[in-house]
């Protein structure tokens, strides 16, 4: 089932439906705190780094989480969670077979219509199987050749399938992420969706958006789909063959917890605040909802198409006054897209409250719009960025979207980075804005140098995408002239993804030349993004900082 600890890093606040009772659960850097609804009563409060598992689980125990621990020679399962009925905490001695000092649990599952737990351990000789049901423990065989997936009561093999190869090679293949209910198997490398029963390959839905989530309760199947940015809540009934669409939303929904009808969803809009819903095929219940402001936010979607890089304008309708400046904001990937939702760590709803006119750009490349979109600049990244960026600039002067006057920002994270260079180069060449910055989030400085750290298998990924042309366009520090705009860059000193001496050495490299008008700030324990509060709160007070809000 899905892991919570890898779901939820950062902040966020989800609703959890009993037929009994309501809970509040709050997710921060360390913890995730339990609090009964009614009267806001903390149950729980679960360190992340203590406990061995923490997952959503089904109707029944929508939370689950806890540990394996060795006491008086024997070990010991401790499970806590929430059930129909309330909190509970259990604690269970498992099997005398483990008796290793080294142990690894590998997989739990929670089936899906009732409290039976199966856990996967491993030891260094061999793998163990153990049934946790009415309070006792089972040691149980089956093949480690298995997809982890509960049916009928037992963990569904490899060898249970009709196409033994085909199917675990579907499974295995780096880009399948699945999942199981009492019936079915699940499987989405966010294109298609392929589901399994228990012998054979069933049925394939084909998306031309993307799949960005989905969970399986039963028989229902819940995914999330976005089309031109906007997000479906899609829920099938894998019995009845029946499909409905239950939410459309321009902002973001994420699946959060089983619930007693079904599953409770969160909705996360900038304009319309953050809602969340209880949902199941026939059925949906507002939970709750509240709003971000009261700003009256404008979404001019007048560029919203491909040959302006699907743009939005969002600007604060109630501000009097002549507008402060532009941001123009460029995603990271480049298989990815922007919604109206709470990116940039909610910053957009700061700036536009200080009077600046936000262009949220999803260039070509971005997913959700199509393959065609998706595939456009494959192999021509050069002519189809500068014809986007050309259009773009034109059209929002002829049609007075673009203040020439103010303060101009570029803002790029990631591979978003060289395009918003791109921009600001563009808009400074041609003397069409008066006063251009660059904002650079862990960007991407060097794509050959990328490229080649990669493993041959991630090489084919790029090789596929770009031709030498485009890798020495998209890299920021193969630019043969001196900026004559102003860059700032915060960079994470760890970054797992990009390479930190990248960034330095560009840094450096503009200093000998004589640039003075750039500043790089380095975040010692930051990954290519934030992981917890401290370097969410360091990155938006460096952009705070740069962009000089209290003098606006």
């Amino acid at each position: 089932m899905l892991s919570l600890k890898e779901r939820y890093k950062l902040s966020t606040t989800f609703l959890l439906r009993t037929s009994q009772n309501t809970y509040s659960i709050v997710f921060d850097e360390k913890y995730i705190t339990i609090y009964q609804y009614s009267n806001k009563i903390k149950i729980d409060k679960i360190d992340k780094q203590k406990y061995d598992f923490i997952m959503s689980g089904n109707k029944q125990v929508p939370l689950l989480y806890g540990n394996i621990k060795r006491r008086d020679g024997n070990y010991v399962c401790e499970y806590f969670g929430i059930e129909d009925t309330g909190y509970f905490s259990r604690s269970l001695k498992l099997p005398q077979e483990l008796a290793e000092d080294n142990i690894e649990l590998q997989d739990v599952i929670l089936m899906d219509s009732s409290n039976v737990i199966f856990l996967k351990i491993k030891d260094t000789k061999k793998v163990y199987w153990i049934r946790i049901w009415n309070n006792s423990s089972e040691l149980i065989t089956f093949s480690d050749d298995t997809l982890s997936i509960a049916a009928n009561g037992i963990p569904l093999t490899v060898a249970s399938l009709s196409n033994i190869e085909e199917y675990s090679k579907l499974f295995k293949h780096k880009g399948i992420t699945y999942k199981y209910s009492g019936s079915f198997a699940v499987g989405s490398n966010s294109e298609n969706i392929y589901i399994f029963d228990r012998s054979k390959l069933i049925k394939v839905i084909k998306s031309e958006n993307i799949i960005s989530d989905f969970e399986i309760i039963g028989d229902q199947l819940y995914t999330v789909e976005v089309e031109n940015t906007i997000s479906k809540l899609n829920i099938y009934d894998l019995k009845e063959n029946e499909k409905k669409e239950v939410i459309r939303n321009s902002g973001r929904i994420e699946l959060s917890f089983p619930s007693n009808i079904g599953y409770t969803v969160k909705v996360t809009n900038l304009l319309q605040g953050v809602t969340f819903y209880n949902c199941s095929l026939n059925h949906k219940e507002l939970l709750k909802s509240f709003l971000y402001s009261d700003y009256e936010i404008t979404v001019d979607r007048t560029l919203f198409d491909s040959q302006h890089m699907y743009t939005y304008i969002l600007s604060n309708n109630k501000r009097k006054g002549k507008c402060t400046g532009n941001i123009f904001s460029f995603h990271g990937g480049p298989e990815s897209y922007e919604q109206l939702d709470d990116r940039w760590l909610g910053e957009y709803l700061r700036y536009i409250s200080l009077g600046y006119q936000i262009f949220i750009i999803n260039y070509p490349g971005s997913v959700s719009f199509g393959r065609v979109y998706k595939v456009l600049p494959w192999k021509n990244w050069t002519e189809t960025i500068n014809n986007g960026i050309k259009s773009l600039v034109k059209d929002s002067i002829a049609q007075n979207k673009l203040t020439t006057y103010s303060n101009t920002w570029c803002w790029g994270g990631s591979f978003g980075a060289p395009i918003a260079y791109k921009l600001a180069k563009y808009l400074t060449d041609k003397k069409i804005c008066s006063n251009v910055n660059l904002l650079l989030i862990s960007p991407l400085i060097d794509l050959n140098e990328h490229i080649h750290k990669l493993s041959e298998e991630n090489k084919v990924w790029f090789q596929k995408r770009f031709c030498l042309k485009d890798i020495s366009y998209l890299s920021i520090n193969k630019e043969k002239n001196i900026p004559k705009f102003s860059i700032y860059c915060y960079q994470g000193a760890k970054d797992e993804i990009l390479t930190f001496q990248s960034t330095v050495d560009y840094f450096s490299l503009l200093k000998k030349r004589g640039y003075k008008n750039a500043k790089l700030e380095t975040d010692f324990e930051m990954k290519h993004a934030p992981q917890n509060f401290k370097e969410e709160s360091n990155l938006l007070y460096f952009i705070k900082k740069v962009m000089k809000e209290d003098t606006c």
